[in-house]
């Protein structure tokens, strides 16, 4: 770096614009690796939490489905490809931090937060269609005896006489409203 700010102020002063884009090019080849260690150690921790959080929450989902009445239509071996899958990510996630701890700050982290999305995004992908099972719909045959019971109500209807009658429209009608006394309106 030293070597390169000497050259700005002494050659580099008149020199063309491909001769600066080089030299920025050797620049950043040094100085990426570092921007790229620090953002990763800054945001590694929020990434970490966050799937740990997912974790923890759907291994308490399976804790309770299993009691709840609400996710009886979830077979066993659902349950247990949820435990599973949160038991496998969570291994997988101590032993980067592991990995991770002993790692001076100089060196390519052990595991980047795009592969802690990556998981969370896995576990997420695996569970949550689990999750978000619908029962299962009554059978049809439930459904035939209720239609049925309904026809029998119909017919009970129709023969009770509680049929609305249409309006009278003949002229009689007409003559006998104009008998009857006006409506009071005021």
């Amino acid at each position: 770096l030293e070597d390169t700010e000497n050259w700005l102020y002494e050659d580099g002063f008149d020199a063309p614009k491909s001769v600066y884009a080089e030299k920025l090019a050797e620049v950043k080849k040094m100085g990426d690796p570092i921007v790229f260690r620090y953002r990763e150690s800054t945001t590694r921790n929020t990434a970490v939490s966050s799937l740990q959080r997912n974790i923890e929450k759907y291994k308490n989902w399976v804790q309770s489905a299993q009691a709840d009445e609400k996710y009886a239509h979830i077979t066993e071996e659902e349950i247990s490809t949820c435990y599973s899958k949160c038991d496998d990510i969570s291994s997988w996630l101590y032993d980067m931090l592991d990995k991770q701890g002993g790692l001076p700050a100089n060196v390519n982290p052990a595991f980047t937060c795009q592969d802690v999305q990556n998981k969370n995004k896995e576990l997420t992908a695996v569970i949550n269609p689990i999750m978000n099972k619908p029962k299962p719909k009554p059978k049809k045959e439930e459904k035939k005896k209720d239609e049925e019971a309904k026809k029998e109500e119909g017919t009970d209807e129709k023969a009770s006489g509680d049929e609305p009658q249409p309006m009278d429209t003949s002229e009689e009608a007409a003559k006998e409203e104009e008998k009857a006394e006006p409506m009071d309106t005021q």
